[in-house]
């Protein structure tokens, strides 16, 4: 017998057929050939928003370490899956079957399927994002994970980077109603669109190419934006090791409740406070669970109309930032940063004899977090190697924290 793992679950499986059971009511009746390198199976009944109807299929397999291992390559199937989403029944006949890391088996459906659940994240108050390259999605495959009866959609794409959005912030000229003169971009992937029982949800993540998201800009001078050439303003804050998730709920209508930036599976979510250092000159890392997102509006400020010398920019900006529009507070870890870990090289001074200086840090170096906390944007994670901050600590600390992010 070997080890099969599917959807989350997993099971014995060996030359007779053996059902495995899910706990809305899909069985999967699985069976390995004689010669052990292809996997039977059959699908039938209900899993979250899918209902399977005699979905079959025929996966090449190996079997390593007593566990089965799925091939690489799509493989057809016959049959039917059915997704019954608010507003919509969307019926896919005979979807391909591929491997996928979340669960082992993914379906691919030939359609768009959810884009109006990935479009509700751009509207209401939060219109600094924008859909961007969704007339490119094409495919999409279907994952499930049976601890959470969660079914999530994704793009199925040979450029997975190259779907999602353009988050924007405006420095805007002073007149109400004048379009923007200065934006600063920055891309976001979406990662997925996931139906559960209780919630639906939609995650975007940082581009690969920066792993990072730079929220909470601030003016500092706006004597040189006329010429848009000037970096006249200053990010407080980089999200690093998480995801931004957006709830939805429906009324005649996808539309996003709250906007959050929260942990990935791999640990929790952290803000490089940018603008901040610790008594020593440290980074420092806020750590929590969650931080809530808003969309602040800005001010326009009109300067008067008689004095030349004023560049006739409103002096506040529209900006994602950390926070709800309601008053509120939560709590927060907060960490220094090792600089040996963080710049990646041994920094001891050498011998007095030697004549020679000491590195200083190459920021960007390594990919360990340096490049975010620099503001150049290179981290995926960034590990806080000291301990975290006692209450009163945190009290004074956090204190500090916002006089700089409202300045």
């Amino acid at each position: 017998m070997a080890y099969l793992s599917l959807f989350g679950s997993s099971a014995d499986v060996d030359t007779s057929s053996v059902d495995i059971q899910y706990s809305d009511g899909l069985r999967v009746t699985a069976r390995l050939n004689v010669a052990r390198n292809r996997l039977s199976l059959v699908f039938a009944g209900r899993f979250g928003v899918a209902n399977f109807t005699d979905l079959r299929t025929n996966v090449p397999c190996s079997i390593t370490g007593g566990h089965i291992v799925l091939g690489p390559n799509p493989v057809p199937s016959t049959g039917r899956i059915v997704f019954q989403l608010p507003g919509l029944s969307q019926p896919v006949d005979a979807p391909a079957a591929i491997p996928a890391s979340l669960g082992g088996l993914a379906f691919v459906s030939s359609t768009r399927l959810v884009d109006d659940c990935s479009r509700a994240v751009v509207a209401g108050e939060f219109g600094s994002l924008m859909a961007a390259n969704h007339s490119s999605w094409q495919r999409t495959a279907c994952h499930f994970d049976e601890p959470s009866g969660t079914v999530t959609f994704r793009p199925d794409t040979t450029d997975p980077e190259s779907i999602g959005y353009i988050l924007r912030d405006r420095f805007r000229k002073s007149a109400v109603g004048t379009s923007p003169r200065v934006e600063v971009s920055q891309r976001l992937v979406l990662r997925g669109v996931s139906f559960s029982d209780t919630s639906v949800r939609v995650d975007i993540r940082a581009h690969k190419d920066v792993d990072a998201v730079f929220v909470h800009p601030d003016m500092l001078d706006v004597r040189d934006l006329n010429r848009g050439t000037e970096n006249g303003f200053l990010y407080q804050f980089g999200l690093v090791g998480g995801i931004i998730r957006a709830d939805l709920t429906w009324n005649s209508g996808w539309s996003a409740v709250e906007h959050r930036y929260t942990k990935d599976t791999v640990g929790p979510a952290q803000i490089v406070a940018l603008a901040l250092r610790d008594g020593h000159g440290h980074p420092i890392v806020l750590q929590a669970d969650a931080f809530p997102l808003c969309v602040r509006a800005g001010e326009q400020l009109a300067p008067p109309a008689a004095n030349p010398a004023h560049p006739g920019w409103s002096r506040t900006n529209q900006a994602v930032v950390i926070g709800r529009r309601s008053a509120s507070s939560f709590a927060v870890d907060l960490h220094s940063l090792d600089p040996i870990e963080l710049y990646g090289r041994d920094r001891s001074p050498p011998p007095l004899t030697s004549g020679a200086i000491c590195n200083p840090p190459v920021l960007g170096e390594r990919r360990t977090g340096a490049g975010a906390a620099g503001g150049a944007g290179g981290a995926a994670r960034i590990q806080p190697q000291r301990r975290a901050a006692s209450a009163d600590e945190r009290c004074a600390r956090g204190t500090t924290a916002a006089l700089h992010a409202g300045s």
